[in-house]
């Protein structure tokens, strides 16, 4: 059976390359919502559950890395993937799940830089921060990168927040406990032998 990058990728990368994907970068900027209204806002901001027709939408725009959601997926009326996209002097490079893994090599590469990175992670999630905010109080070396990594984790969170709504169930508090984990020198085969990830 496909897995959902197989099903859904050269879809997605043909609208990225046609450049028929929806411009939702101005939409995207500021505080995420909180957990438990991330369904009505997805709905009010980008029509989630009324427009359930193949559709991209370019959420974060880093020049070569690019973050895009896309609908349908088959978890929720309110559910969609997230990808993210790089770019080689202006043509596609690289589209991708950013899968738990991938993020954790993200994660550990920046933290060698900046050993505080785990704030800034629960300042996303938890708090509930813009991405462009949060990145303020961290070293100008690593900012670039780091606003690529915590935009996409915002994305994750969103997306999780969104198929797992609190109270009911946990939503993007998987997400924090493992990077709450991966801070604390676990590896990730033992996170995963801890949690289990819904989203892969």
């Amino acid at each position: 059976m496909a897995s959902k990058e197989e099903k859904f990728g050269p879809k997605v990368t043909q609208f990225i390359n046609d450049e028929k994907y929806e411009d939702g970068t101005h939409l995207s900027l500021g505080n995420l919502p909180l957990a438990e209204v991330v369904q009505s806002w997805l709905e009010k901001t980008f029509s989630i559950r009324t427009q359930r027709n193949f559709r991209v939408i370019l959420v974060e725009d880093f020049g070569d890395y690019k973050v895009f959601i896309q609908v349908p997926n088959g978890k929720s009326s309110y559910d969609f993937n997230v990808w993210y996209a790089n770019f080689q002097n202006g043509k596609l490079s690289k589209v991708s799940f950013p899968k738990h893994d991938y993020m954790f090599e993200c994660y550990s590469k920046i933290k060698t830089i900046e050993q505080n990175l785990f704030d800034g992670i629960e300042r996303v999630i938890s708090k509930r921060e813009g991405p462009e905010n949060v990145i303020r109080q961290f070293k100008n070396e690593v900012r670039q990168e780091l606003h690529k990594f915590l935009a996409t984790l915002k994305w994750i969170c969103l997306q999780e927040d969104a198929n797992y709504p609190p109270p009911q169930n946990m939503g993007s508090k998987y997400t924090l406990a493992a990077y709450v984990l991966l801070d604390y020198g676990f590896e990730p085969n033992e996170i995963r032998r801890l949690l289990r990830f819904k989203n892969e």
